[in-house]
This record gives structure tokens, sequence and C-alpha cells, in this order.
């Protein structure tokens, strides 16, 4: 038992334990501040890549979680920890085909129809938590006509021109 205004009593440990349950009902989704992810490149297609980027990091996030389809432990691709010291953690969905970087955002390479899903990012800090959810559709790769330009895959690496294929060979042996 505490003293509070003069009066012995359990005040202090009711007001402690107020105070902990408060804090558990603000981080609750109810509470959660939407975050906007854009999406390079807006229309991925099979064999190329995708970088889903979360925007309005402030403050410095703690904990940064990708899930695939559904929110559950399930469905966790991949848990980004920034403190104490930073550290990744690949969970249960991950394929070994995804890349979290250190703004949280998440590559995904050699993309195939079974990514299209949902992707939901969970970014939790000392000042509360965000979320944001966008839904990744892959697309078939455009046919290539010989001679004709190679469609680009979204590089931010890829600063050359398209390459050619070389005419199709029109003589025939018969």
């Amino acid at each position: 038992m505490g003293v509070l205004l003069g009066v012995k009593s359990g005040a202090p440990s009711t007001l402690l334990a107020a105070f902990v349950l408060s804090i558990c009902f603000f981080s609750t989704e109810a509470f959660m501040k939407e975050t906007n992810i854009t999406m390079e490149p807006p229309r991925p297609v099979e064999g190329g890549k995708v970088y889903l980027i979360p925007h309005d990091l402030s403050p410095v996030p703690v904990i940064c979680r990708w899930f695939r389809g559904e929110r559950n432990e399930n469905n966790t691709i991949v848990i980004f920890y920034f403190y104490p010291h930073p550290y990744i953690w690949n969970a249960s969905a991950f394929t070994g085909r995804e890349i979290m970087k250190s703004n949280c955002s998440l590559e995904i390479v050699d993309l195939n129809y079974n990514d299209t899903a949902n992707y939901t990012v969970l970014i939790e800090g000392p000042m509360g938590s965000r979320i944001g959810t966008v839904e990744l559709v892959i697309e078939a790769p455009l046919p290539v006509e010989p001679g004709s330009p190679r469609p680009e895959i979204f590089s931010p690496r890829n600063t050359s021109r398209p390459e050619t294929l070389p005419p199709a060979d029109t003589t025939s042996t018969s």
C-alpha cells in the first residue's frame, strides 16, 4: 500500500495499472496512423522486381514489419529491428526473394503470380504506430517481337538504354 493525499491506500498500484492499460489502449489499431506505400514500378511484371516504399517514417521507427495477405504471425515476411542494434529477422512467410531495406522498404525479386496479394507494413516507434497496405498484382510480361526494343524492368541502377533483339531470320530452308 502507498500513501496518496495523506491516506494509506492501494491507489499507487491502481494508478500504475491504469497507466499501463492506457498505454496498451493507445497503441491499438484504433490509434494507428495510416501511411501511404509507393510501388515502383507501378505495374510489376512476372520475372521482374518491385519496391514497396512506405512514407512518413517520422519519428524514427523501432520496428518495421511486412506481411503478405492478412496481418497475422503466419503471414509475416520480415521484421527489421532498429533498436538497440539493427537486426533483420526473416519470418515464416519469407520466400528468400524479399529484401528489407533500412528505410522500411521491401524489395521483392524474381516476381511470379503467387506474389499477387495485399502487402501491409506496420511501423512501430516511440510515438506510436503507422500502418499501410498496398495491393500487388503481377502482370504477364509483354511479348517481345524480334527486332523491337526489350521492355525495361525497373531498376534504380538501370540507366542504360534498352537493348534490341537481333532481327528475325526471314530466310527459309525449303
